[in-house]
């Protein structure tokens, strides 16, 4: 699985400092105990989305106990319950709606996902893609929000790698702003859009 596309989206995405991993489905549950173990992460949120495509609520997680966001969470929660909800999470594992090879970006619109802090919030965060949603440049990116315009209501990110910043005193500082570490597994061989993901 390699292409002019495919290859210019690990390059940005690694630049940015996000870590790419391009698992088959069946090595999945083995690359995010890894990563687990790696953040140190004990709470785990795993979008509702996800479970659609991996049954992750049977992985174990040694250690760590996994809770599961769904949109019936986001409608019958206020804010201030959700953003304490998430406090504690170590972890999130979330579904993209999109990538960007040109600025090797993630896209989130919102309507897709049953909020959209529990990318921001936790200090780690893991995204499940398939190449069939990388989209080359932000050119073609705007062109189809544009003709799907019913799903920009809720509004959308783009997340390009971990948060930086640079203000205090000119030190970068990793995760100010949001998670430190994200990490994408970028499927080989994902399902396309026609097949029953959880053929």
């Amino acid at each position: 699985m390699t292409s002019p596309t495919i290859e210019l989206f690990k390059k940005r995405f690694t630049e940015s400092g996000g870590r790419l991993f391009m698992p088959t489905r069946q090595d999945v549950p083995t690359i995010l105990k890894t990563i687990q173990n790696h953040e140190r992460a004990r709470r785990i949120l795993i979008e509702e989305p996800v479970l659609r495509i991996f049954p992750l609520n049977t992985t174990p997680f040694p250690g760590a106990s996994t809770e599961i966001l769904s949109f019936g969470d986001r409608k019958h929660s206020t804010r201030s319950a959700h953003l304490e909800r998430l406090r504690d999470i170590d972890m999130a594992i979330s579904t993209v709606d999109g990538l960007v090879a040109e600025t090797g970006s993630i896209l989130m619109v919102h309507r897709n996902h049953p909020g959209q802090w529990h990318v921001l919030l936790p200090p780690a965060v893991v995204f499940l893609a398939s190449p069939h949603q990388l989209i080359g440049d932000l050119e073609a990116l705007f062109a189809r929000l544009s003709r799907e315009l019913e799903s920009l209501e809720d509004g959308y990110h783009l997340i390009t790698g971990p948060s930086k910043t640079a203000d205090i005193e000119k030190q970068l500082v990793i995760g100010m702003h949001g998670p430190r570490s994200v990490y994408l597994l970028l499927l080989s061989d994902a399902p396309s859009p026609e097949r029953d993901p959880t053929a």
